[in-house]
C-alpha cells in the first residue's frame, strides 16, 4: 500500500472503533498504526518523547486488544494489515454507514460563516467539479449494493461522504453531504448525530450550537443513545450544567456499552464539578475508573474535584496520573487539563 492508502485505512479503523466503542483512536494510536502498516518493526516504533519500551509495553499492547475487540479477530503485528483490508473490503459491500459523535477525533474550532440548510444555498457554495470528484469513487459502492438510483442507498452514500470529509476536517463539504443525506432520509439518527457534530465543530458561536442541539435532539428522538451524551457534553461546553445533568439522567440508564457508560459518567462528573457538587462528581469518577483505568481525563477531573474538597495532597496524586496516562489531547478541555497538571506538578511540557 502507498501512503495515501495507509492513511485512508487508518481513518477507516478510527471510524470503525468509534462505531463499536463510542470513542476514537488517540493520535498516538493512529500514528503508531500507520507506522506498523508502513512495515516498521515494533522495536523501531517512535512517537514524540515516548520510549520504545513504553510504546510496546502499553500502547501497542492496548491497541492490539482494542482492534481485536472491534474486528472480532485476534489482531497482532503479523496479521493487522490483512484483517483490516479484508474488513474494509467487506464494508465496501455493506449498506451500513458510519456514524461519528461530538467526542470526535479532533474538535476543530474553525470559524465559519453561517451556512443555510437549504439546497439552493448549498448548491451556490459547493463547487460542481469537487462534487463530481467526491462522487466518482462512490459509484462502485452503489453498484456493489445493487443500487443505482434509490433513496436509502444514495442517502447512505452521501452520509459516508459527509463522514469522510468531516474526519478530514473539510467541514463545508461535510455539511453539504450531510444535508443532502438528510433530505433523502430525514429520519436517520446517524445523519442527525453527524450533523450535530459538524455544527459543533464549525465553531463555538450561539447559532452553530443551536443547530447542533436541534440535530442531537432529533437523533435522541430517533433512538440513538449516544446522542444523549453528545447533547450533554455540548451543554457542559456552554456552562449549562443543570441541563447536562438532566439529559444524562435520562440517557445513562439506557447505555448498555461500557465505553459509552464510561463517557457518560465522566461527563456527568464534569457537570457536577461545574455545579460544585464535589461528592457526586467523585462518586461518578470512581465508577468511571472501574470501567476504564487508563484514561487521563478521569484523573484530571478527579484532581480538580479533590482540590475543590481542599484535599491538595490527594489532588497531586491524581494530577500525576493525569499526566501519566496523557497522550495527545484531542479535545480543548483535555489540552487545558494537561497544562494545568503540568503547572500543578511544575513540569512544563512534560510527557509520560
Amino acid at each position: 500500500m502507498d501512503t495515501d492508502d495507509i492513511s485512508q485505512l487508518v481513518k477507516f479503523v478510527d471510524t470503525l472503533v468509534f462505531e463499536k466503542t463510542g470513542t476514537h483512536l488517540k493520535d498516538i494510536e493512529q500514528d503508531l498504526l500507520q507506522q506498523v502498516l508502513e512495515g516498521k518493526l515494533l522495536k523501531h516504533l517512535r512517537y514524540g518523547d515516548y520510549s520504545n519500551e513504553y510504546i510496546q509495553k502499553f500502547i501497542i499492547r492496548d491497541l492490539w486488544k482494542l482492534l481485536s475487540q472491534v474486528t472480532d479477530k485476534k489482531v497482532g503485528k503479523k496479521n493487522v494489515e490483512y484483517v483490516l483490508i479484508k474488513l474494509l473490503e467487506a464494508r465496501s459491500h455493506s449498506s451500513t454507514a458510519p456514524c461519528i459523535q461530538t467526542t470526535t477525533q479532533t474538535e476543530t474550532e474553525t470559524s465559519q460563516t453561517d451556512r443555510s440548510d437549504e439546497t439552493n444555498s448549498e448548491s451556490t457554495t459547493f463547487n460542481l467539479s469537487n462534487f463530481k470528484k467526491f462522487i466518482k469513487p462512490g459509484v462502485p459502492l452503489l453498484l456493489s449494493l445493487g443500487i443505482v438510483v434509490g433513496g436509502l442507498g444514495v442517502s447512505r452514500l452521501f452520509n459516508w461522504y459527509g463522514v469522510k470529509n468531516h474526519l478530514a476536517g473539510e467541514l463545508p463539504e461535510a455539511q453539504i453531504f450531510y444535508s443532502l443525506a438528510g433530505k433523502i432520509n430525514p429520519d436517520s439518527p446517524a445523519i442527525h448525530q453527524n450533523k450535530g457534530a459538524m455544527y459543533e465543530d464549525l465553531g463555538s458561536n450561539p447559532e452553530n450550537y443551536r443547530k447542533a442541539h436541534a440535530e442531537y435532539q432529533k437523533a435522541i428522538a430517533s433512538g440513538l443513545i449516544e446522542a444523549y451524551n453528545s447533547e450533554a457534553r455540548l451543554y457542559i461546553r456552554e456552562g449549562k450544567f443543570d441541563a447536562a445533568i438532566d439529559i444524562l439522567r435520562i440517557g445513562l440508564p439506557l447505555a448498555k456499552d461500557e465505553d459509552l457508560k464510561y463517557t457518560m459518567l465522566k461527563n456527568r462528573a464534569w457537570a457536577r464539578l461545574g455545579q460544585g457538587y464535589y461528592d457526586d462528581a467523585k462518586q461518578d469518577l470512581e465508577h468511571a475508573m472501574q470501567l476504564k483505568q487508563r484514561e487521563s481525563t478521569t484523573y484530571c477531573l478527579m484532581a480538580q474535584v479533590l482540590e475543590g474538597k481542599k484535599d491538595n495532597r490527594g489532588a497531586l496524586v491524581q494530577w500525576e496520573k493525569c499526566l501519566a496516562y496523557a497522550y495527545e489531547p484531542k479535545l480543548p478541555e483535555e489540552d487545558k487539563w494537561i497544562h494545568l497538571a503540568q503547572q500543578r506538578l511544575e513540569r512544563p511540557g512534560s510527557k509520560p
